[in-house]
């Protein structure tokens, strides 16, 4: 039985009390781990390097696919925007670790699947844009940080026909969770849109093509207990993992 390995990017956590002052952290959400065993994976961590091609190369080999997970803002200057008044903690080193892991990853043709800010530093990575702050957005806008249990879902998701998603999903909407401030504003060359939101806030793209290349902009790791449907999403990835 082959068991395919998913590289998790890891986020960091610097402890801000205590004898360990300063302390640097690599670490993940135990959601995407739980999610990734329950189809039959094995999670591996990937903690930040430093900007070293090797080192990155020898990550990406240990793999079968790559989860990029949420986190702290994306760095504007990376798009070519200042920063607003709006946007929150940015972590450099993280996104320039996973803009190189992206890059190599695609060149290696693994599968990639990222979650809220992983969809957003993808979507960088390949050209696109961010809403640095909801606030950006020219039309009146749903809560899309929600004030509940992460489980819960908040708002509706339409799926765009004729794409991965909603082949996978095999449903034409459903409810999800939303816990983010920022959004895409201008989509990546080279990807459709799989998932809106009513208000019209991109929620999923995907690379045009027939690898697995998929952002989405909810958590459904936090909703697959209550939502079998959501177990869909890790399963077509490590459908596509173990050939890689």
């Amino acid at each position: 039985m082959v068991i395919p390995v998913i590289g998790i990017s890891a986020s960091m956590l610097v402890t801000e009390d205590g004898s360990c002052l300063g302390n640097e952290q690599a670490y993940v959400n135990k959601h995407y781990v739980r999610a990734l065993t329950s189809v039959g994976a094995a999670p591996l961590l990937l903690p930040i390097v430093e900007m070293n091609d090797s080192l990155i190369k020898v990550q990406l080999q240990q793999i079968d696919g790559l989860l990029l997970s949420g986190g702290y803002d994306v760095n504007p200057l990376l798009y070519g925007e200042e920063p607003l008044p709006e946007l929150e903690y940015i972590l450099p080193e993280r996104d320039e670790y996973e803009i190189k892991l992206i890059h190599m990853a695609l060149a290696m043709k693994k599968p990639v699947l990222g979650i809220c800010r992983g969809m957003q530093i993808i979507n960088v990575a390949c050209g696109g844009t961010l809403y640095q702050d909801l606030s950006q957005y020219s039309l009146k806008h749903f809560k899309h940080q929600q004030k509940s249990k992460t489980d819960t879902a908040s708002h509706t998701v339409e799926f765009i026909p004729n794409t991965k998603l909603r082949n996978i999903m095999n449903v034409d909407a459903t409810k999800i969770n939303t816990f983010h401030h920022q959004a895409i504003k201008d989509l990546a060359p080279g990807f459709v849109i799989n998932a809106k939101a009513k208000d019209g806030i991109i929620e999923g793209f995907e690379r045009i093509g027939d690898d697995f290349v998929i952002g989405l902009q909810w958590h459904p790791e936090m909703m697959m207990e209550r939502d079998a449907s959501m177990q869909e999403i890790f399963r077509s990835f490590i459908d596509f993992a173990k050939l890689a």
